[in-house]
């Protein structure tokens, strides 16, 4: 609900501190292993909500670029939300091209 009511203001893109609290949050409930949230169940409920990571995704794409010059600890908190996003894959796990189609 937050990060929903938050996305509805127009200009929320430029707003740093708005910007940084926003991820933080987002990035706190995306944490995997011992520090995850919840026994590890906040990070599957986060990720279900497509469209809400979509929305999150459109703008960490806007906001990133205006962020960067402006507020070094919202682009931080705001790359560490997209990488917390990417599952963690161990060498062995993803097949190649050539693998696949075998």
């Amino acid at each position: 609900r937050v990060a929903k009511a938050l996305l509805s203001h127009a200009e929320f893109h430029r707003n740093p501190a708005g910007l940084k609290g926003l991820y933080a949050l987002l990035a706190r409930g995306l944490t995997e292993g011992p520090a995850a949230l919840c026994g590890g169940l906040l990070r599957p409920n986060v990720l279900r909500q497509a469209s809400l990571t979509a929305r999150l995704l459109s703008l960490y794409c806007e906001a990133l670029p205006d962020s960067g010059a402006a507020s070094a600890p919202a682009s931080e908190t705001m790359l560490r939300f997209a990488v917390l996003l990417v599952p963690k894959v161990k060498p062995g796990q993803v097949k190649t091209v050539e693998e696949q189609i075998g």
